[in-house]
């Protein structure tokens, strides 16, 4: 017998003498409950600026493992704003439990946010939600000023380039904007 429903089940036992002259039974119950979860939340960066990008991922784990997986279940993203004000977005599993999302609502105001993923359940598993992640979102960095270098015989200046794309890039990545690098 495989349970597909929770609850209380009556089960009779019967058993019998092999020449059939004595019987015995005994009634018990089998309660069968959801398979608990966890469920994992990790987001890429503890700050960001203002209107910046975050990705969240995470996993729901089941215990024990379910031999079906746990491809496409549900998991709700809570995002609590500064002022409190709370959006939710839904991404839902692959088969390992793993869940991810890039595409988290705009960050537009200055000030703390917390983060939660939650799993609702289902007929067979329990629910389960993480330990909230907060994010900091403050406003755009302000200016930098970026000088090339080289020696004094005007060597190295390739070099010296490389190394400044990598700094130009870290800079629009943290969420600096092109016009206010100089």
């Amino acid at each position: 017998w495989t349970p597909t429903q929770t609850g209380e089940f009556p089960v009779t036992v019967v058993v019998t003498e092999p020449f059939g002259q004595r019987t015995a039974e005994e009634t018990v119950i089998i309660t069968v409950t959801q398979v608990p979860t966890s469920l994992e939340l990790t987001l890429n960066s503890a700050a960001i600026f203002q209107n910046g990008h975050l990705t969240a991922k995470g996993k729901l784990t089941s215990y024990p493992q379910q031999p079906a997986g746990l491809k496409e279940l549900p998991i709700q993203l809570q995002i609590t704003a500064p002022d409190g004000s709370i959006t939710t977005q839904e991404v839902t599993t692959i088969a390992s439990g793993e869940y991810h999302s890039t595409q988290l609502p705009a960050f537009t105001q200055t000030g703390q946010y917390q983060l939660q993923a939650q799993f609702a359940n289902d007929d067979r598993l329990a629910a389960s939600q993480s330990e909230p992640q907060t994010v900091l979102v403050s406003a755009l960095a302000g200016h930098a000023l970026l000088v090339q270098g080289r020696d004094a015989k005007g060597n190295g200046q390739e070099a010296y380039g490389k190394s400044l794309n990598r700094v130009y890039q870290k800079l629009i990545n943290r969420g600096f904007i092109d016009d206010n690098i100089d």
